[in-house]
């Protein structure tokens, strides 16, 4: 099954996530700093769209897991995590803990505007399609820390390439890294990374354009400026 991470803007510059694994939408029913210490529930639900409404869609990898597997998860993960808080248990930060279990890691995801995790991932290979998409993929070691707006990342040798047509937009990209090294904030951030990518990327909401290594993305998730040896931006990932 397909996973796609869905973003809704809810003001100030803050996005609610919810993530669609095959048929199914998943994410946490807080989305403000108003729900901290709130009980913590998790929304599941079936069609086009989320509990939260219309989102914003990107493929983010896919799955061999059962829905009943899932249940089983997320259901788990609403116990231990008892309580929402904007800064550490919220909605980003459970789509990322999911995508990661669906995937073993190997989920592609952008940077959390707000969130708490401290992983350190193996190097990984994976390839997927569908009928609007294929991708391929490997990547050296992985680590990531951030608590809050603060991040920081790293990233072995990895190899991408992906080809996206769907209702949102459509995309083909290469990739090609000797490796990374990154930090940011809520803000902004900036990294290190000796890249040859090449590909362009058309949504509604972003659009992104890379020629061996120089390029650029610009939209709903900020500014992007890229070079051959690295960039800043108002985005940054690794994972």
């Amino acid at each position: 099954m397909n996973i796609h991470l869905g973003r809704k803007n809810i003001g100030w510059g803050t996005t609610h996530w919810a993530l669609k694994v095959g048929v199914w939408w998943y994410e946490v029913e807080g989305a403000s700093k108003n729900e901290k210490g709130a009980k913590q529930k998790i929304l599941k639900s079936n069609g086009a769209k989320s509990l939260a409404g219309s989102l914003d869609m990107t493929y983010v990898g896919s799955t061999q897991k059962s829905y009943d597997e899932i249940d089983v998860w997320w259901k788990s993960w609403e116990a231990r995590n008892p309580t929402y808080n904007m800064f550490k248990e919220n909605c980003q930060t459970f789509c990322k803990d999911l995508a990661n279990y669906l995937t073993n890691g190997k989920a592609k995801l952008p940077q959390m505007e707000s969130g708490q995790v401290n992983r350190l991932l193996k190097p990984s290979a994976h390839a997927s399609y569908s009928s609007k998409s294929a991708h391929a993929a490997a990547s050296g070691q992985k680590g990531e820390i951030q608590h809050g707006f603060l991040r920081a990342g790293w990233a072995g040798p990895s190899a991408e390439a992906g080809v996206d047509i769907g209702r949102d937009g459509v995309g083909a990209m290469a990739c090609a890294s000797a490796g990374r090294v990154e930090a940011s904030t809520y803000l902004v951030g900036a990294h290190l990374d000796l890249n040859a990518n090449t590909g362009l990327n058309v949504s509604s909401s972003n659009l992104e354009v890379a020629v061996v290594g120089f390029g650029f993305k610009v939209g709903h998730d900020g500014v992007k400026l890229n070079t051959p040896v690295g960039g800043v931006g108002t985005e940054c990932t690794v994972m």
